[in-house]
């Protein structure tokens, strides 16, 4: 199932994301440009190309914001060892293409991996600095992602990630010296060189013999699809001072951020659904009880380039006393994409907008049973908007990321 799925959006992914994990693959092949240069990713690490907005930048990326398998992770007590060893073979090499596709440098090589009776056809292999997976909390300088296809056309992906450790005495992994003796050359996005000889036999048999953890998790790039098999090393490989700097003065800072245990909800949903609370008064405590904020008299109203806030002025009954509260249910999760839209409710006083928004269903963690908003009205008078008078009897309905609030 979860290849099947690695495929259909690969086939809308071929033309849009380059520099995506799967690069190298049958589902994502390989595109040169016209002076030996190859194409550079559309997505990033930065602010509105960064992590938290890539399900906004193509709709097939919404497993990023949606997705309950997410890598990388935290590895922990809960995620096991392999019960095998994988063979892996690579042949040593003079040289290999050596590409930076502006969010990695890549390595093309072929080789061969038999895992769980599956063989698997290494692809390429690229760097992630600082590491992606942490173990025990802990993160690496390094972390190199082999990304393998399994060979009889399933569509599986298997990726080896191997970390890298900084060692006191000077050492270093003699493969990354020759992968980066000309790594001067490719500083540019998009531009090509060649490695220098490629020995993988410290790589391999690193690989066979120390212990490595396993599971199912995701892409750690757009489009996050899930169903991916991740083997990570226990113990790192060596890596000198000098071969990190070189690394990360071209490599940049490309780790995707720690997500959620797997099977819980994804991190951006419970983050939008915390911020409806928030918008609205109560704010969920982390022993998961609800605590009431204060209402205030006055709203700030912001807008951003992916979600707009529509407010609506009604008018309520002259309040009793007695706080009286109000219980909504909130609505289930949704799957997002970059192209949703939601619309609010019409009056006669406010026209209705749709804005378009990765997060405009405003999921709910559903790490709860069921989660309950309070909309608190309270005895003071509430300030009507744009009138700069107190008004009794007045309130405001406030529409943030597609759910709606009484304050």
């Amino acid at each position: 199932m979860f290849a099947k799925q690695i495929i259909l959006v690969a086939s809308v992914l071929a033309a849009r994301v380059s520099a995506s994990c799967l690069h190298g693959t049958s589902m994502l092949k390989r595109r040169e440009l016209p002076g030996g240069r190859v194409e550079v990713s559309n997505f990033g690490y930065t602010g509105l190309q960064g992590p938290l907005n890539w399900v906004g930048l193509a709709a097939e990326n919404s497993a990023c914001a949606s997705g309950k398998a997410q890598s990388p992770i935290n590895i922990d007590a809960s995620i096991g060892l392999a019960a095998e060893a994988p063979v892996v073979e690579i042949p040593n090499v003079q040289n290999a293409e050596f590409e930076n596709l502006g969010t990695a440098v890549e390595v093309i090589v072929n080789g061969t991996t038999t895992f769980a009776g599956t063989q698997f056809s290494l692809k390429q292999f690229h760097f992630h600095t600082p590491s992606e997976h942490r173990v025990a909390e802990e993160y690496f300088p390094l972390e190199m992602h082999m990304v393998h296809e399994a060979a009889d056309g399933s569509g599986a992906i298997a990726v080896i990630a191997v970390t890298f450790q900084l060692s006191e005495d000077g050492s270093t992994t003699e493969l990354l010296t020759a992968v980066t003796e000309n790594l001067a050359q490719i500083e540019t996005p998009g531009t090509v060189t060649e490695t220098g000889a490629l020995d993988f036999t410290e790589l391999t048999n690193h690989i066979q013999t120390t212990p490595l953890f396993q599971y199912t998790g995701s892409l750690t790039t757009p489009p996050c699809a899930e169903g991916i098999t991740f083997l990570v090393t226990q113990q790192s490989l060596a890596l000198n001072v000098a071969t990190y700097n070189a690394m990360k003065r071209v490599v940049k800072f490309n780790s995707r951020y720690t997500q959620n245990t797997l099977g819980e909800s994804n991190l951006l949903e419970v983050g939008v659904g915390r911020l409806g609370c928030a918008s609205n008064g109560t704010v969920e405590g982390g022993n998961g009880e609800e605590e009431e904020a204060a209402v205030t008299t006055s709203v700030v109203e912001e807008a951003t380039s992916t979600a707009a806030e529509h407010v609506v002025t009604t008018t309520v009954a002259e309040a009793n006393n007695t706080t009286s509260v109000a219980m909504h249910e909130t609505a289930p999760a949704v799957q997002t994409t970059s192209a949703a839209a939601h619309e609010t409710a019409p009056t006669e006083t406010t026209p209705v907008a749709e804005a378009t928004s990765p997060c405009t269903t405003a999921p709910v963690a559903e790490a709860t049973t069921s989660t309950v908003v309070k909309h608190v009205m309270t005895e003071a008078p509430m300030r009507h908007p744009g009138n700069g008078a107190n008004t009794e009897g007045r309130t405001r309905r406030v529409c943030v990321l597609g759910s709606c609030f009484d304050i």
